[in-house]
């Protein structure tokens, strides 16, 4: 029996599709729980693919928006993540349903739903534009010499002291954040309950 040609056409596709993005499949894996040996240097790799070391990426670089060209990665590691990103891996969950740890986990930089904040005294934001462009080290260098790379970072940071200059690109930062985001950032920070 003969399949219709529509048919094999819409095989041919899927099978060009699969075989296109067969090696996201790999890097995949690492958000898996399982302990494996070659997890652990593909995560050396990817936490070392940037030279700001202090960004010490991790798995997180999946879902960021650095430019691969920058991340100095073996060529094998870079073809999965590059293939994995062209899936355009996104969270499901509407921003405002976030749970506040997961809030707090979400990095500063590289991410999508934080757009530039406008210099260092940011009045207004476009809270989760997709079109807006994310944050880069470049454009906050004060927040990576400070070490603040995730939301809980700028929440601690915002309970302490700092020079005003800092102050300033904290608070800019804080304003960038969607506006659900910024009333986690500036509640004190507290032990996350045991289940």
């Amino acid at each position: 029996m003969w399949l219709q040609r529509s048919t094999t056409a819409r095989a041919m596709l899927q099978w060009r599709c699969l075989h296109k993005f067969r090696p996201s499949k790999v890097v995949s894996r690492l958000l898996e729980p399982e302990r494996l040996a070659w997890k652990v240097f593909q995560l050396h790799h990817l936490s070392h693919a940037s030279q700001a070391s202090q960004l010490a990426y991790g798995a997180t670089i999946l879902f960021s928006t650095a430019s691969t060209a920058s991340l100095h990665l073996p060529a094998r590691l870079l073809r999965y993540v590059t293939t994995f990103r062209a899936l355009q891996p996104h969270c499901v969950l509407p921003i405002s349903a976030m749970p506040a740890q997961a809030i707090l986990n979400e990095p500063l930089l590289f991410n999508q739903q934080i757009p530039v904040p406008l210099g260092c005294s940011a009045t207004s934001s476009a809270h989760g534009s997709m079109g807006a462009k994310p944050v880069t080290p470049r454009d906050q260098p004060l927040l990576l010499v400070a070490g603040i790379t995730q939301a809980a970072h700028l929440q601690a940071a915002l309970q302490v002291q700092h020079p005003r200059a800092l102050t300033a690109c904290f608070h800019s930062m804080l304003l960038a954040l969607p506006i659900p985001w910024q009333a986690i950032a500036t509640a004190s920070p507290s032990a996350p309950a045991w289940r």
